[in-house]
């Protein structure tokens, strides 16, 4: 995967999370926990996951894709990542 940075088009005031923290820069080769959160009303037909703004398509792998029916907030984003990194952890 390479390094860029996240965009969420077509979302009022999207507030867009990596590995736990506000921000919008991705780290080329590590496991990345992101999230968007936003109140913006959206249907299927609107969200494309893992298209690039250029029309092309992540070069990486996508793995439990979530879809709330309300915005998270920080602290709920925060727990979310130190959950999934833990079962990255290894088990001793």
């Amino acid at each position: 995967m390479k390094a860029g940075t996240i965009t969420a088009a077509g979302f009022a005031a999207p507030q867009i999370y990596v590995n736990g923290q506000l921000s919008t820069t991705l780290t080329a080769n590590v496991w990345q926990f992101v999230v968007i959160a936003d109140t913006t009303a959206e249907n299927a037909r609107n969200l494309d996951i893992g298209r690039t703004q250029d029309t092309n398509y992540l070069e990486g792998l996508i793995d439990e894709v979530r879809i709330y029916n309300r915005a998270l907030g920080a602290d709920e984003v925060q727990d979310l990542y130190r959950l999934g990194t833990r079962k990255f952890q290894p088990t001793q």
